[in-house]
């Protein structure tokens, strides 16, 4: 799949041009200069973490250069992250959704409990929302 069928498109290259990818509604109170900044600096890095997680054969279908030094730093990297997420306490290694349900399940709040939903600015665009694909509530 990856050798003789995937392809090296506009639209495969686009997905990782972050540079001028728009705050988001919950990030509006950062200043549009630092978002900027911001781009140009965790932009390459999040290429970079992305790229490592591609099959070689995609990488080299991209032209993207990886080295044996670019292996090592992403598995040091994925192993941080790995570590970081085990130190989190188990409650906070869920998303708000399934970590109700646990709390419900483990007594921590009452089974009667208000279901937590997506909030507002994670829900599709209006017009999408009735897409059988998205989760939406009723609102």
């Amino acid at each position: 799949m990856c050798r003789n069928v995937l392809e090296n498109n506009w639209a495969a290259r686009q997905v990782l041009d972050l540079s001028t990818m728009s705050k988001h509604p919950s990030l509006q109170w950062i200043p549009d200069w630092f978002w900027r900044l911001q781009l140009k600096v965790l932009g390459p890095f999040a290429v970079w973490v992305t790229v490592g997680l591609y099959d070689p054969a995609v990488r080299e279908l991209m032209g993207y250069a990886w080295s044996v030094r670019d292996e090592r730093l992403h598995w040091l990297f994925g192993r941080l992250v790995n570590l970081s997420f085990k130190v989190l306490p188990k409650r906070r290694r869920f998303h708000p959704r399934p970590r109700a349900g646990w709390d419900r399940a483990t007594g921590r709040i009452p089974a009667d409990a208000p279901l937590v939903h997506t909030p507002a600015r994670n829900l599709p665009p209006v017009d999408g929302r009735d897409n059988g694909m998205h989760y939406c509530p009723k609102v």
